[in-house]
């Protein structure tokens, strides 16, 4: 025992003096394994995107057929918007007339500025309904594209 002991001091003692082949050969290895490791953390970079974006294009397409009801809610909705002020601007012209005839102030027919309030109000959230409806068309259109 004594005797590795002493062969094991005097080889620790010493310089070890590596051939250019062999320096090259560890410094290919140490690079290869600092590339292994590169490329397993990008592997699994790529495994996490994968599983999170699958997750979303799968809860995008569970709600497609919900975003085709609502689009075509809103489409009857929308047209309700122009349907009402058609009629309150005929109401409201009527009352308007009636309440000349007679020598009334229409502001004060009750609900009168209340239903021009109204009617102003229908109109620009229809016009803002249109305008998503629009877009949730070109959202849906996009979706079949990828189904």
């Amino acid at each position: 025992m004594k005797q590795v002991e002493k062969i094991w001091a005097e080889l620790s003692a010493k310089e070890v003096e590596l051939s250019e082949e062999q320096k090259v050969e560890l410094a290919a290895s140490a690079e290869l394994n600092k590339y292994v490791g590169q490329v397993e953390t990008a592997i699994k970079q790529m495994r996490d995107n994968f599983k999170k974006l699958d997750k979303i294009v799968s809860d995008i397409k569970s709600q497609e057929s919900e975003l085709d009801r609502q689009i075509n809610t809103a489409e009857n909705n929308w047209k309700a918007g122009d349907i009402i002020k058609k009629n309150a601007s005929q109401l409201l012209a009527e009352i308007k007339r009636q309440a000349d005839e007679l020598g009334v102030d229409v502001s004060q027919v009750d609900n009168y500025e209340r239903l021009q309030d109204l009617s102003r109000e229908a109109v620009g959230v229809s016009e803002n309904l249109y305008f998503l409806q629009n877009s949730a068309k070109g959202l849906r259109g996009a979706l079949r594209k990828v189904n």
